[in-house]
Order: structure tokens, then sequence, then C-alpha cells
């Protein structure tokens, strides 16, 4: 039969004049046309060498019309094979029947693109401990949220579905609303960062479900940072702060001087960390910043620093920071040079990269209690 397409199955067997292959490396479409021993590169089936799952946003955006959940799925499967990724993928989209966690279970393990560690289990991913953004898509380059560009998922941070947040069950792109994420985000904000009408195209984010394989951040040498496990309560002046960053180190068994990164009088924050070369590395081992790159002179970060002394992963929470920049003086923006609780604090947001990682808002010094940032000195 001119035409047929013979993927998929494996038999000795000819059909209508069609003669299926029956190689080791067959035509493939998307791993479901392999054995359960092969996985789909590049339109071949390969074998299934054991290693970690991949992760991405896709390149494109798309109309939020996705019900069945398995059009999404099929989107995911053809961007993963344009970008070279093997394995069979599945959305991160929830509806009032199926969690998005529920549609990874199975799975262990994923990576982005290009091979950094993203999550372990599904467990630790619906608990936020996850180690860098998801800024990459299925070619590996970066995709910033920025203040337009989001990701339809329509998921709590926990994994399950947000109700009247889905576009209508993902059945249409017009009416309701969704929830969606950001790539520049992990704790809470990489799923839930906020909600928009569904009239707009959004990408989503894919999950390789082939694997079960344990991954976690190659360690990194550097400066250490932290964040202050314990709100802080700003009075005793900017010393305060300090004793209560050293006092958390000690207890996490660091050794070194650690300082709070806060402004004072007419002080820079950064101005405290005279070494731009500097690499700081969370508690985790992931770095926030690239090598040479200077996040207190205002560079992009590449993972946020959201990892507390006790390993807690903080996601959409304040940190006191005292100016918009570490560059900036504080103004009238530091509680009172962190001796009043009553006044005003500028605060940064755990678990971003992007510039309001350090400042951005304003709030009551008492409430919402807030973190601080401990950098290693």
């Amino acid at each position: 039969m001119i035409g047929t397409k013979c993927v998929g199955v494996i038999a000795l067997l000819a059909i209508g004049g069609c003669t299926l292959d029956l190689s080791l490396k067959h035509r493939c479409e998307t791993s479901s046309d392999c054995t359960t021993d092969r996985v789909c590169i590049r339109n071949v089936c390969e074998a299934a060498v054991p290693g970690p799952n991949y992760m991405f946003v896709t390149s494109q955006k798309f109309p939020p019309r996705f019900k069945p959940l398995d059009d999404a799925d099929r989107k995911c499967n053809d961007a993963a094979m344009a970008g070279g990724l093997p394995g069979r993928f599945r959305a991160w989209l929830s509806t009032a029947e199926f969690a998005a966690r529920e549609r990874l279970a199975g799975a262990r393990g994923w990576v982005r693109q290009d091979g950094s560690a993203f999550a372990d289990t599904v467990d630790d991913l619906v608990a936020g401990k996850i180690f860098n953004p998801p800024l990459l898509d299925e070619f590996g380059h970066e995709v910033r949220s920025g203040d337009t560009d989001f990701v339809a998922t329509g998921t709590d941070a926990t994994g399950f579905n947000i109700p009247g947040n889905t576009c209508n069950e993902w059945a249409n792109d017009q009416a309701g609303t969704v929830s969606y994420g950001s790539t520049e985000g992990t704790t809470v904000l990489w799923t839930n960062y906020s909600s928009s009408n569904c009239g707009a195209p959004m990408r989503i984010y894919c999950f390789g479900v082939d694997q079960n394989f344990p991954v976690a951040p190659a360690e990194t040498v550097g400066k250490r940072a932290f964040v202050l496990n314990a709100a802080f309560v700003p009075v005793g002046g900017r010393d305060a702060a300090d004793m209560a960053c050293a006092k958390e180190a000690t207890a996490a068994g660091l050794t070194g001087e650690f300082l709070a990164l806060l402004p004072k009088d007419d002080e820079w924050a950064a101005f405290r960390f005279s070494d731009p070369s500097v690499q700081w590395v969370r508690l985790d081992g992931v770095p926030i910043n690239a090598v040479g790159s200077d996040p207190l002179a205002g560079e992009v970060l590449v993972s946020p620093l959201n990892v507390t002394s006790k390993k807690r992963y903080l996601g959409a929470e304040a940190v006191f920071t005292g100016a918009m920049s570490p560059l900036d003086f504080p103004a009238d923006s530091s509680c009172k040079n962190w001796t009043d609780a009553t006044a005003n604090a500028e605060v940064g947001t755990l678990g971003i990269v992007t510039s309001a990682w350090f400042g951005g808002m304003q709030a009551n010094c008492a409430s919402p209690p807030a973190h601080l940032y401990c950098l290693e000195h």
C-alpha cells in the first residue's frame, strides 16, 4: 500500500506490500513506536541507555486548547524530536480529573537540555526542591519570561489543578483564565506565578517520563550563600542581622564569616563584599551566578538564592534588602537602618532570578515576616 507507515511493530510480517522494518534501528516518530528497551532519537529507535529524563519549555507558543491533554503531549513530543531529545514526553498541565504530578508517575530525575539538574523526584518537585529554573527550550536556548512571556500550567506548586484557572479545562482559548508559571522561577513561581486571560498563545513545560534515574546538582566550589531560615525582626541594627547570619551558619556547621546582604546609611549592600569575581554557591551546591559575572553589580542570576541554612527551598516569600539593587543607597527603605519594625523597607522575592530577587516591593518591616540573604565574607 503506497504511503503506508511501518513503525512500532516488531514481527516478521509483510502486509499489503508494506514490509515492516525489524532492524534494531527502525524508523520512528515517537518512542511509543519503539520496543520498551528503546527510545526514538531523531526518527530512529536507539537503545535506551539509563540516564535522566529531560524537561524543557517549548520554543513555540500555542493557543491554550489542549483538550484532551494528549494534544499537549503531542506538541511536547514533536518539540522534543525537533530538539533531538530522546524519550516520551508529557505536558505539565492539570485538569479537574488529572493532576500534572500524576502525569509524571513512575518517572524520576529531570535535567535541562544543557544537563543541569532540575529536580530528582516528583515528591521533590511538588515540595519545591528545584535546583535550577526551567529556562531552556528543546534546543537549549534561553527563554526568559520577563513581564509578558509565560507558561500555561493550570497547576499549583503542589502539582494539582487550580480550579477555574485552566481555560475551561483547556477547551477554550478565549474565555476564562489560566494560571501560568515563569521560566525564571523555581519553588512555587515556576508553575504558579500568576494568572491571566486565555486569549494569548502561551508556552508549555514538557517532562520526559521514560526513565527512573536519580539526579543531583554538580557540586560547585565558591563562596557560600544562604537565606536566613528564620524570619528577621529589624530591631538592633545591621549588627543584629549579621549576628543572625553568623548564628545560623554555625548551627549549619559552616566555617568562615557570614554577613547580611543589607545596606546601611550611605553604604551599599554590595560594598560589604569586595571581590566581583566570586562565584556564589547555595548550600545545595548550585551556583547562583555564572563564572566571571557579578550579581551584586546587577548582572543576571542563573539560579535563585532561595535555599536556607537548613536547606529548605523557599519561593515567593519576602527577603529584606533595603534598596532596589545591591548598588543602591537605602534612603527611607531600610526599617530606619534596621532598628524600627514599624517602618517600611524594600524587599526582594525569593525563588526568582530576575531583578526582583533583590528589590521591587515596599513592605512593612513587621508584616509579612521577611528573611535575609547571608553571604560568606
